[in-house]
């Protein structure tokens, strides 16, 4: 039977996510005018402009996977059989890994990505109707499209109509991974599947204030539309809203 597990699965995004919701996840539970103006003050204005980032993932940590990965080569039925026995993404250090077992700890580590500014920028188009913000794109930020957040409830929607609540994000500076520094605002997790269209969606939407004032847009998802898988997208943009930060 078709069901989200067998309709889609994403390496790289299910290593995203994690980095992404690090830090204190809690219910929201704020008055709901309270909320809409917390949430307006985090989106983007319709002709935003916003820093693109990207995501740069740590060389020392790079080269312990490569060399893991070398060694899978060299017996791969033994490290299928091992990975079948223990059941896990991350089987328990084995000395035929080819590193270290402190090595192996780390090449686990969520820090071995972090978020770099590369100097480009695009323009968001987003209409704002009522309590509903509605992403329109823009060249550079087409995976935005479609996206819909309701101000004053605070439910994320994506263009296939799957919904999300959102979760407070805390993260102290030093929990940050990113390279960011300390950052608060909010983030949606959708995980979602219709077998009827053969729809499924993992995607993760973050709006995150940081230390400088700016803010973090990260928005990264899989999908399978019609039962075909579709590019991953994983976007990260920052912009200047000038939140007060004595209102959070």
């Amino acid at each position: 039977m078709l069901n989200l597990a067998t309709m889609i699965s994403f390496p790289r995004l299910s290593r995203l996510l994690p980095t992404l919701l690090c830090g204190g996840l809690l219910s929201l539970a704020l008055a709901q005018g309270d909320l809409r103006a917390r949430l307006l003050a985090f989106m983007p204005d319709n002709g935003q402009v916003a820093e693109v980032m990207v995501w740069t993932p740590d060389p020392q940590i790079m080269a312990i996977k490569e060399r893991i990965r070398q060694a899978s080569q060299q017996d791969p039925r033994w490290f299928r059989e091992y990975a079948a026995e223990h059941g896990a993404d991350s089987p328990p250090w084995h000395p035929k890994f080819g590193v270290s077992e402190g090595e192996y700890q780390r090449s686990l580590s969520p820090d071995w990505v972090r978020l770099e500014r590369t100097g480009k920028t695009v323009r968001l188009l987003v209409v704002k109707t009522g309590n509903r913000v509605t992403f329109q794109g823009g060249v550079g930020a087409e995976a935005l499209r479609g996206l819909s957040l309701d101000v004053a409830s605070g439910e994320l929607r994506t263009a296939e109509g799957f919904t999300a609540r959102p979760r407070t994000v805390n993260v102290a500076a030093k929990d940050d991974h990113l390279g960011l520094g300390a950052r608060r605002g909010w983030s949606w997790q959708i995980e979602d599947v219709n077998l009827r269209t053969r729809t499924a969606v993992i995607a993760n939407l973050g709006l995150q204030q940081l230390s400088n004032g700016g803010v973090l847009l990260a928005y990264n998802r899989g999908s399978t539309v019609d039962g075909k898988r579709q590019p991953e997208v994983s976007l990260a943009l920052i912009y200047d809203k000038k939140v007060d930060v004595s209102k959070r």
